[in-house]
């Protein structure tokens, strides 16, 4: 077993930290000294930078990307009597933002070799209550978006992208974020852009909806103490919005490293038997996560364990299986995600690995083949 001192973990923020630290306090400071935490000039401003990269209209930031899912469904009148469909195998926050409305999740199925939302899947869980369709990235690679789109439109169902994986994913239409009638980001810390906390937002150019949304997530007000609609509290903090700028900068240069990493990995395993490649790896995936497949994935945790490699498992279970659903009885069809997430595992890839640590994954890779 490699000695705590060579472990590489499965994910280091500290790394990024150390080497921006002086960027990073100097923001951190910068806010302190102006007294302003909440509703001041950073959060506009990350919102301008954001949108003009994404080639979106109007960004909205909010506390958290699950918050971000809620708001967007509550400016579409989403609630009681409503269904949305979700993919089965995504973080739990996009079926939980569902039920936060009063709305009620219906689970698809996805691809068995990318793990993407399968289109096929989705015009049998279509009833008249259907309004929305949550599209997925999942991975940081792009899920059939022309299909799901043409389908919706079919039904008069609005379709919300979940860029929570995909943050700078570039696709022959656009900018992942631009290509539905929403879309929703995570800026959750260990995400491709990573606040210092919570933070997420929303990307739309229905102006409209961007209105509902900013009355949403700030009680209702579009003035202090006017109230015209009940919303919550879900505005994003003057730090994160600063912190998020700043990185904002970094994030092409970090999606290509994670790129080169996943393709080191790609290429390794093209020739081990018993591993194959859990998800698309293309030119333009952003590799939130890294994702390999084996029959022996608890022994091949314990494999990588020993050498002193990190692994994770995104996710455990489908949705509709976790022990908060499974009660719920509700309605779709998962038999595909819960083939996968028995073999699914995922491999460190975030961008301050070295590249000693690179190729001791890939050896350990060969050993496992070897064994």
């Amino acid at each position: 077993m490699q000695d705590n001192d060579d472990f590489i973990p499965f994910f280091d923020l500290s790394r990024q930290g150390a080497e921006h630290i002086s960027e990073w306090m100097n923001e951190i400071e910068r806010i302190v000294r102006s007294g302003k935490f909440q509703s001041g000039p950073e959060v506009p401003g990350f919102e301008k930078a954001f949108a003009e990269w994404l080639g979106a209209a109007d960004v909205v930031g909010c506390a958290s990307g699950t918050d971000a899912l809620e708001v967007a469904l509550r400016a579409w009148q989403i609630g009681p009597g409503d269904e949305v469909i979700v993919p089965a195998n995504t973080w739990v926050s996009d079926a939980e933002a569902v039920l936060f409305t009063g709305a009620t999740p219906v689970f698809a199925d996805v691809l068995d070799e990318t793990g993407q939302l399968d289109p096929a899947g989705l015009e049998p869980l279509i009833t008249e209550k259907t309004r929305v369709i949550i599209a997925v990235h999942m991975y940081g690679s792009v899920c059939d978006l022309g299909s799901i789109m043409q389908i919706a439109r079919r039904h008069n169902i609005l379709v919300l992208e979940d860029c929570a994986h995909a943050i700078g994913l570039k696709t022959q239409w656009g900018m992942a974020g631009t290509l539905a009638d929403a879309a929703v980001f995570s800026f959750y810390p260990t995400k491709n852009l990573g606040a210092f906390g919570d933070a997420g937002c929303i990307a739309s150019a229905d102006s409209r909806f961007i209105d509902r949304v900013r009355l949403i997530r700030d009680h209702g007000q579009p003035v202090k103490d006017t109230h015209l609609i009940v919303g919550k509290t879900s505005r994003m903090d003057e730090i994160q919005a600063a912190i998020l700028f700043k990185k904002l900068l970094y994030v092409d240069q970090w999606n290509a490293r994670r790129r080169d990493i996943a393709m080191s990995y790609a290429t390794t395993i093209e020739s081990i038997q018993g591993i194959q490649m859990g998800f698309d790896l293309n030119q333009n995936a952003v590799v939130h996560l890294f994702i390999l497949r084996t029959s022996e994935r608890d022994e091949f945790i314990q494999f990588m364990k020993k050498r002193g490699i990190g692994t994770a498992v995104h996710y455990p279970l489908p949705i509709p299986i976790t022990p908060a659903f499974q009660s719920g009885n509700y309605r779709g069809v998962w038999s595909v995600a819960e083939r996968r997430a028995k073999t699914i595992v995922s491999l460190p890839v975030f961008p301050e690995l070295t590249d000693g640590e690179i190729g001791r994954i890939n050896d350990a890779l060969v050993a496992f083949g070897q064994k």
